[in-house]
């Protein structure tokens, strides 16, 4: 069985809620374990982005790639930045493939712009 499935147990409290930081930083630990394991592992650099934590790594091995996107579910502050969303670079397509964008967390769960997008 992954460790990853274990993950919620960890986190949950004995009122049965799960506490956000628990399951965070188990996480965080998990993926930081299989990233170093991995050939061409780099720099990898965490921080906070609204309500979600982000794992962010850069290695001249691969493209700059976040590896770990963990959010609380938040309604949003404030109302949606289109104008931002539709100027956000994207190439019309990788090795011939089209692309596409997208959200590692959905923005009416409180998943922000910015580190939050990838294409």
């Amino acid at each position: 069985m992954s460790p990853y499935a274990g993950a919620v147990d960890i986190a949950q409290t004995s009122g049965g809620t799960v506490d956000f930081e628990t399951l965070t930083a188990t996480l965080t630990d998990l993926v930081m374990h299989d990233y170093r394991r991995s050939p061409g592992a780099g720099q990898v650099q965490e921080f906070s982005h609204g309500p979600a934590v982000y794992l962010f790594a850069e290695s001249s091995a691969h493209d700059a790639r976040t590896v770990l996107a963990v959010g609380r579910p938040e309604v949003p502050a404030d109302a949606r930045d289109t104008t931002y969303q539709r100027g956000y670079p994207l190439p019309e397509s990788v090795t011939g493939r089209d692309v596409d964008r997208g959200h590692f967390l959905p923005y009416s769960a409180g998943g922000l712009y910015g580190p939050n997008l990838y294409v």
